[in-house]
């Protein structure tokens, strides 16, 4: 990874934890963990968050940010107050427990989607 895209990464945050959230459509859910890809199905939860926190780059790779298949179903050491939200697979989702955004994909003949919380009402720029 070249030293601008490491200072940029530094720079950002990799998760945003909010507690005290409602979902009209999963009463249980009260915390959102949102994250560019999702979490590894293969490695533990607090592992991956505690990473996520310090802005940890040790690789080239981070799958929560950079992940695909491995990383699209909740974890299953979430618990089932948690909704993870995250955008980059190339297509929308709403789940239970998991929310993926990503119906542009980055391509401007698309359109960019987002969703209202706790509704989980789906709006967009119109293309």
């Amino acid at each position: 990874m070249c030293e601008t895209h490491r200072a940029l990464l530094a720079s950002m945050e990799f998760v945003v934890e909010i507690e005290g959230v409602t979902d009209e459509h999963n009463p249980k859910i009260d915390t959102i963990i949102a994250v560019h890809a999702g979490f590894e199905l293969d490695v533990p939860v607090d592992e991956q968050l505690a990473a996520l926190r310090a802005r940890k780059v040790v690789s080239k790779w981070i799958e929560a940010l950079q992940g695909r298949a491995n990383v699209l179903a909740p974890h299953p050491e979430l618990p089932e107050n948690v909704l993870v939200v995250s955008g980059h697979h190339c297509f929308v989702s709403l789940e239970e427990s998991r929310i993926i955004m990503d119906g542009c994909a980055g391509h401007n003949d698309r359109p960019l989607t987002a969703v209202v919380l706790p509704e989980r009402t789906l709006i967009d720029d119109g293309l």
